[in-house]
C-alpha cells in the first residue's frame, strides 16, 4: 500500500494566499531577480509600497498551480521559472511599472510579463504600461480640462475691460 504525502498547512496556505492575489488584484508583474541583492530588494519593496503596490517572492511550483485555479486563462509556464517575484496592486499601476523598468535598466530585474485586467501580457506589452500616465497626471489633466473654460471666460472678461477704456478715448476724440 502506498503512502500518500500529506501537504503542509503552511503550504495550502501559501497556495490560498496566492490564489487570493491572483483573484483580488488588477494587475500583477512577473519579474525575474537572480541578480538583486537584499538591500536593493529592500529598497525597491518600499517604493513600490509608496505607490500603493506589493511585492512577493514567489514558490514557483505553488504559484502555477494556485494560478491555474484562479485565472481563466493561460499563462505561459516560463512566468513560474526561475528566481520569480510579483507586484501586485489595483491602482498606480503605470507608476510601480516605471519604477521596475528603472531597476531593470541595471539589468538586476527583468519584467517577464504581466496579468492586467483579467488578460496576459507580454514583456513588452506590460512595459508599456509605463508609458500610461500616473493617477496624479490623470489628476492634473482633469483639472486642467475642467478649469480651461473657467480660464477663457475670465481672459475675454480681462480683455473686455481693458478694451473698455480705449473705446472710450475713441470715442471722445472722435466728438
Amino acid at each position: 500500500m502506498e503512502k500518500k504525502r500529506e501537504i503542509r498547512p503552511e503550504k495550502i496556505n501559501y497556495f490560498n494566499e496566492i490564489k487570493t492575489i491572483f483573484q483580488e488584484n488588477n494587475f500583477v508583474l512577473f519579474c525575474n531577480f537572480s541578480k538583486l541583492t537584499v538591500k536593493q530588494f529592500e529598497e525597491l519593496r518600499g517604493k513600490i509600497r509608496d505607490k500603493n503596490g506589493y511585492i512577493k517572492v514567489i514558490k514557483t511550483n505553488i504559484a502555477r498551480l494556485s494560478a491555474k485555479e484562479s485565472i481563466d486563462f493561460e499563462i505561459p509556464e516560463d512566468m513560474f521559472k526561475l528566481n520569480t517575484f510579483i507586484v501586485y496592486a489595483n491602482d498606480e499601476i503605470s507608476s510601480i511599472v516605471k519604477e521596475i523598468k528603472s531597476i531593470q535598466k541595471t539589468k538586476v530585474v527583468t519584467i517577464k510579463g504581466a496579468i492586467f485586467e483579467n488578460s496576459f501580457l507580454n514583456a513588452q506589452e506590460a512595459e508599456r504600461l509605463a508609458d500610461l500616465p500616473s493617477k496624479a497626471e490623470l489628476y492634473g489633466m482633469l483639472a486642467n480640462i475642467l478649469a480651461s473654460p473657467y480660464t477663457r471666460f475670465t481672459r475675454a472678461l480681462g480683455d473686455i475691460i481693458s478694451r473698455f477704456p480705449r473705446v472710450l478715448n475713441q470715442i471722445a476724440q472722435s466728438k
